[in-house]
């Protein structure tokens, strides 16, 4: 879907990919498996230059909730590590880049109420279920952030990084 984005820039672009009845959207389900990726090894440049890539493929959407998200997800690893080498490095530079680009530009696509306005549409719908929906984009982030602390180190990377995707995805959806 992301790559469809380059051939038909203006009204294509495609974040989501209709499998039957259900929308799903591509990089909300690669994120995850990048965060993981990230905080399992060392990144290299033969794995940052495609995660580079994908932000910028991402940020030619433009998808500013995935490049933000994946940001800080990354920066959340090094934040783990407590050091990022110089591949990592190059690649956060390119996120947080892919990120400003994404989110100064027009989007193409119409705000969608059950994603960016979940909060509010679930407050009008029942005050305690909007509360509910509030409460779940704050708490999400900060049990995992909290988990993260009490972790060793070498497994505090994977959390972090959750916790930076999530972040990134929520704010973006809130803004």
């Amino acid at each position: 879907a992301v790559l469809a984005t380059l051939a038909d820039p203006a009204p294509g672009v495609h974040r989501w990919a209709m499998v039957g009845p259900v929308a799903l959207q591509p990089s909300l389900i690669v994120l995850p498996v990048v965060v993981w990726g990230w905080s399992s090894v060392r990144a290299s440049w033969a794995l940052a230059g495609p995660t580079a890539a994908l932000a910028v493929l991402m940020a030619a959407q433009p998808d500013a909730a995935a490049c933000g998200g994946l940001f800080l997800a990354l920066a959340g690893v090094g934040l783990a590590r407590r050091s990022v080498s110089a591949s990592e490095g190059a690649t956060l530079v390119v996120a947080l880049a892919s990120t400003v680009w994404a989110a100064t530009r027009p989007d193409a696509l119409e705000a969608v109420a059950h994603v960016e306005r979940v909060v509010v549409e679930a407050l009008a719908a029942n005050p305690a279920l909007g509360m509910a929906a509030g409460l779940a984009l704050i708490a999400v982030p900060g049990l995992l952030a909290w988990r993260a602390w009490a972790t060793p180190q070498d497994d505090a990377a994977t959390l972090f990084g959750l916790t930076g995707l999530w972040l990134g995805v929520a704010a973006a959806s809130v803004v």
